[in-house]
């Protein structure tokens, strides 16, 4: 698409209805009336184009979206991928071979989407000229442009209604039966509801959640269908415990297990206690592990594991193991990870499921309780006084002694951290982008 992103100026407009959708469908069916193409072939045609239109408008919103919010690092962060050179402008701006151009835009989709577009685009024959003249099919494309088919104006369930239409309308206008393309709504609801809603469960999920996004549907929160608010509802800044509660709700019952990446605020925030005291009286939490600072590209972050199981062993029930594992890291060229010892003691210290001083603490639920339901690792986990030290070994070395100055401070800046999110959550938006700006 040479480099340009196309933006939508129609957003801000009232959503597309379905009739007014319904009707500039078959519009386009009438293009190909009186065409070389039969009309039991015309939805070989149009639905793939109605499907191109949608994914390409769908990546624009969310590059404008991403882009505005993150910059350019994740503005190419999309659910379905469009290549280079495949997207509905690179066809539309095609001065010949069209169909050429349409066939390579919607190959290119369908390699970048294996999993989820296999088949979408049909096996049309684009590049036949006698069937389909580039001027036919610019006339095509021109009048689907016309149309935005992004999810801010065209809601998915009114695509599929239009969908569900237009297979109609093909069958009554050919006199063939439409049932092989379409299974009617009231038949699928039906079968949605005589099997019950439910949601899929795993034996095991590993997640790495966005962090702290602040732009969710909190509302449709609080009133979930599916029960996933059972510890609450997080505040409206901060949805990492909606991604949380989404991850044990999803978990087997009996075998369920779950090791989900988060900032360490999920342990601490004062807005998120009751989340966090029923989290923890409902026995879920296994072992919360501290990773040491730069594991993660191009960020000095550290990040915290937390372990939840559904069914805990009865040795283990009521119980929470703790693990700093912040001195568990390798540094070289500016690079940062862990060897294969570091995961060694870490997994051998889960598999015990023992205390280990300066390194692990065993908690109980009281003394989780007694901490205002903080499962902040520096409160559990001492590590040994400088005095204490060097009683047992002599002086340290500069060495030792700078890594025992930067660990000790991390209680002070876990704590700064949490006054910066109250202060954050009590500072609206607009200031505290303008105080950035």
């Amino acid at each position: 698409m040479n480099g340009t992103i196309m933006t939508d100026p129609s957003a801000s407009l009232p959503p597309v209805t379905l009739p007014e959708l319904e009707s500039h469908l078959w519009e386009a069916a009438n293009i190909l009336r009186g065409s070389p193409v039969d009309r039991t072939d015309w939805k070989s045609y149009i639905l793939p184009l109605l499907f191109f239109k949608r994914v390409c408008d769908v990546w624009d919103e969310e590059h404008a979206a991403m882009l505005g919010e993150y910059g350019a690092d994740f503005a190419d962060e999309h659910r379905f991928q469009v290549p280079d050179g495949c997207h509905w402008q690179d066809v539309r701006e095609a001065p010949r071979n069209v169909g050429n151009a349409l066939a390579n835009a919607m190959r290119g989709i369908k390699a970048a989407n294996q999993k989820h577009l296999y088949g979408v685009f049909g096996d049309a024959q684009w590049t036949n000229k006698d069937r389909l003249p580039d001027e036919l099919l610019k006339d095509l494309i021109e009048h689907f442009s016309a149309l935005p088919l992004g999810n801010e104006r065209v809601a998915s369930d009114v695509i599929g209604d239009a969908y569900e239409y237009l297979i109609k309308q093909f069958a009554d206008s050919t006199n063939k039966k439409a049932g092989e393309f379409y299974t009617p709504r009231s038949v699928v609801r039906l079968m949605v509801d005589t099997d019950r809603d439910r949601l899929k469960t795993f034996d095991v999920v590993l997640a790495n959640p966005p962090y702290s996004i602040k732009q969710w549907n909190r509302e449709a929160w609080s009133s979930d269908a599916w029960g996933r608010n059972f510890l609450g509802t997080p505040p409206q800044g901060r949805a990492d415990y909606a991604f949380f509660q989404h991850i044990l709700k999803s978990l087997d019952s009996k075998t369920g297990r779950c090791a989900i990446l988060f900032p360490h605020g999920v342990l601490f925030r004062k807005e998120e206690a009751e989340l966090r005291r029923k989290l923890v009286e409902a026995d879920l939490v296994e072992c919360v592990l501290g990773l040491g600072p730069n594991l993660f590209y191009n960020s000095p972050m550290e990040a915290c594991v937390v372990f939840c199981r559904t069914n805990k062993p009865s040795e283990r029930h009521g119980k929470v193991l703790l693990i700093d594992a912040v001195n568990e890291v390798a540094r070289e060229r500016a690079v940062s990870f862990l060897k294969p010892e570091h995961q060694t003691r870490i997994e051998a210290t889960y598999a015990a499921f023992a205390p280990e001083p300066g390194f692990a603490a065993l908690v109980t639920i009281d003394e989780i309780a007694a901490q205002g339901w903080s499962l902040s690792i520096p409160l559990y986990v001492k590590r040994p006084t400088a005095g204490a030290s060097a009683a047992g070994q002599g002086a340290k070395s500069l060495t030792e002694a700078w890594a025992e100055w930067e660990s000790t401070g991390r209680s002070f800046w876990i704590e700064m951290d949490a006054v910066v999110d109250m202060l954050d959550g009590l500072v609206g938006d607009d200031t505290v982008e303008a105080a950035n700006g």
